[in-house]
């Protein structure tokens, strides 16, 4: 029985030791570089990215690796995958890792899609861990397409692969589409929102992205996110990291020399305040009005109520104020007399009294009677619908990038 019982404390302990030397961090400080947007063709030179590698030797620290997110190529073609391949031995002689995610010049104009970046980089996503820290590659390219979005087997992954990252782990982002800049009808990623509430309680630090061809810094939900131009335009980004902050540099060539675009504790992100957004409608009419809700929940020590606002928009219009109570939640009713039927989206942001923006969105539908038309039926995919539907006398066929073609029956929209 004593052994029995010690064992029993014995396990909690051993659990409590593993977690603690998860969560230990780097006593080292390390560099990398984000490049984007190569746009490397099968006759052009390469000259950037070999001058890249040529400069590493004399910067303040080696770079352990570089990444690049996305527009490799300017048209995914195998050649033009070779002539990068190629420049990268400068870096393979200084022993300097190079990683890499598609961009949409890489999978909209090729009939093999990813297949051709797969082959030159392996996968089109990945994470993997460097020094205390995490690093998440993410795919956001669809084929054929010049728009982003995550298909539900690489959210999958992720959720999974961030169960296993200690919620002290600094984390680095990498993607070709930008986020947390636009409206729901203007943003480059559709369902950017689906992978932001994987991220709660995690210590993510700062987003990379490419696909503007801008050298741009803005802070999307408390998250210092950031773009370069291309790298033939001499754009790119040093990052620095030490035990207790994190520098990023753009060099270009108008500062050939590096501006500081951000310092960020390595600590603390996950300790900020969490917006929580949802539908309260009671005894309200569901065609007639909605009431978007909102609460920060938790919310960060620092954040207090006063000036604190709440506001909302409908798809593209303009921002209005949302109302507080006395229990902190904020909400409004609005009317969907004027709104076209349809699906639209309700963004909701609060803005802490750090000056601090959070966002996120509720999508809602419009149906009437009278003589517009209804939706007679609705079905969820298992992933995105990317092509038009083909309605036959009996079924409406659908192809989805779940890799099925599915026989819908026009009348009640079951599934053949």
């Amino acid at each position: 029985m004593l052994r029995k019982r010690s064992l029993l404390l014995f396990l909690p302990l051993l659990s409590l030791l593993l977690s603690s030397a998860n969560a230990q961090k780097s006593s080292s400080t390390f560099a990398f570089v984000h490049v984007t947007d190569l746009r490397q063709t099968a006759v052009s030179s390469a000259d950037s990215l070999i001058q890249l590698a040529n400069s590493t030797p004399s910067m303040p620290i080696r770079p352990s690796f570089v990444i690049a997110t996305g527009d490799i190529t300017e048209a995914g073609k195998p050649a033009e995958y070779e002539r990068v391949k190629q420049a990268l031995h400068n870096f393979t002689e200084q022993k300097i890792d190079f990683y890499a995610v598609p961009g949409d010049q890489d999978t909209r104009w090729t009939p093999n899609g990813k297949k051709a970046f797969e082959k030159a980089f392996g996968k089109t996503y990945q994470s993997f861990d460097y020094e205390g820290s995490h690093f998440l590659l993410l795919d956001s390219t669809t084929r054929l397409s010049h728009w982003g979005h995550f298909d539900r087997e690489e959210l999958d992954w992720l959720a999974k692969d961030l169960k296993r990252v200690h919620a002290d782990t600094p984390i680095f982002l990498f993607m070709h589409h930008w986020t947390g800049r636009d409206t729901a009808d203007a943003r480059p990623i559709d369902n950017e929102y689906d992978f932001w509430p994987l991220f709660q309680g995690k210590n993510l630090l700062a987003i990379f992205t490419g696909h503007g061809s801008q050298d741009l810094t803005w802070t999307t939900r408390g998250v210092t996110a950031v773009m370069a131009k291309k790298l033939s335009q001499g754009s790119y980004h040093r990052v620095t990291v030490s035990p207790v902050l994190v520098t990023i540099e753009r060099l270009s060539k108008e500062s050939p020399k590096g501006e500081i675009v951000a310092r960020i504790p390595v600590k603390g992100n996950r300790a900020r305040s969490q917006l929580r957004v949802a539908w309260n409608d009671p005894n309200l009419p569901f065609l007639t009005r909605r009431r978007p809700t909102a609460v920060l929940e938790p919310r960060a020590f620092q954040d207090t109520t006063e000036g604190e606002t709440g506001e909302y928009r409908i798809d593209s219009e303009a921002w209005k104020p949302l109302k507080r109570n006395s229990r902190d939640i904020w909400s409004e009713v609005f009317p969907t007399k004027n709104i076209p039927i349809g699906v639209h989206t309700a963004g909701v942001r609060i803005i802490t009294s750090n000056h601090e923006t959070l966002e996120d969105e509720l999508i809602f539908e419009v149906e009437r009677e009278l003589d517009e038309p209804n939706r007679r039926w609705a079905v969820d995919l298992k992933d995105a619908i990317q092509s038009d539907p083909i309605v036959g006398d009996l079924y409406v066929y659908v192809s989805c990038t779940d890799k099925s073609v599915y026989a819908l029956d026009k009348t009640s929209g079951k599934i053949k």
